[in-house]
């Protein structure tokens, strides 16, 4: 079966391989054709959330079946990859906005452009099962954009070597933890309020070795009140990505090939991946970089 792209490109082909009258109007013969296409292909909104609907959708299908790298491939995060000066932190920026514009529109138009993600076709064919999902993401999607919003910022430029946590002998297992809570800690239209290492300073050892990323979902969850059994969805916008230096020990040995964002990503990846059958907790990170190597 042909996905709704490569139907739209085999239209494209038939259309220009055909031999048209010269009397034929071209721009009426293209608009007949192809008028619809271009107009959903203009108008499709926040392409962001047709990612995190397909994200999401393979994270309910977990099960401790799985194979553990396909699934967790399957996972990855969103990264926002361009030259310097392009405007990657105006889009982070810019991404509450958006979501709440495109949950402004009518909810049977939301529901389809979610069910088209997730299965390719209008909410009104897909199954009772695939629909319950459908609409529960869209229930996470409006808690998300909040108010409360459930975004976190992690400005990986500020603190950007990972010797702020080895000084403090925190290691991989909880230092991806405590750069998340940080991250919800930080607003997104002005400055952190303290720097990371003097908030590291001043936190409880026994807090500060302990930590989890579960640790940290559960306290957002409930900090935002979110109610136990419905979906909390944490978008983290990671900002600056390039700049982080520096990895944190991991099994006692020190790694020369990854940064401490990569060992935080991965750390959220395996989070998700891992989650018990009954979690209702998701963390979806989205990456602004200039080097794609920083990221994975």
């Amino acid at each position: 079966m042909l996905t709704t792209d490569a139907r739209f490109y085999m239209q494209l082909y038939v259309c220009l391989r055909q031999k048209v009258a010269h009397s034929v109007d071209i721009v009426k013969h293209l608009l007949q054709h192809y008028g619809q296409a271009v107009q959903n292909v203009h108008t499709e909104e926040a392409p962001g959330v047709a990612m995190l609907a397909r994200i999401y959708k393979r994270w309910q299908r977990r099960s401790s079946l799985s194979d553990t790298v396909e699934f967790r491939r399957g996972l990855a995060h969103l990264v926002l990859l361009s030259s310097p000066g392009t405007g990657k932190t105006t889009v982070l920026h810019g991404l509450l906005l958006w979501l709440r514009e495109f949950l402004e529109q009518e909810e049977a138009q939301a529901l389809d452009f979610i069910a088209w993600a997730m299965y390719s076709g209008p909410f009104s064919a897909i199954l009772p099962e695939g629909a319950d999902l459908v609409c529960e993401f869209l229930g996470a999607l409006r808690r998300t954009a909040g108010p409360p919003h459930h975004l976190a910022m992690l400005w990986a430029q500020q603190d950007a070597n990972a010797d702020v946590e080895r000084d403090w002998g925190i290691t991989a297992e909880h230092g991806p933890a405590l750069r998340l809570l940080y991250a919800c800690l930080c607003p997104q239209s002005s400055n952190p309020p303290i720097k990371y290492s003097r908030f590291i300073e001043q936190m409880d050892v026994n807090v500060r070795q302990r930590v989890s990323v579960k640790h940290v979902l559960d306290f957002m969850r409930t900090a935002l009140g979110v109610p136990e059994g419905e979906l909390f969805l944490l978008l983290v916008l990671v900002d600056g990505g390039n700049h982080a230096e520096g990895a944190w020990e991991h099994n006692g040995k020190p790694n020369q090939e990854l940064t401490w964002l990569q060992q935080s990503l991965s750390k959220l990846v395996s989070t998700n991946g891992s989650a018990g059958p009954s979690s209702r907790s998701l963390v979806v990170p989205l990456t602004a970089t200039t080097q794609w190597r920083s990221s994975l």
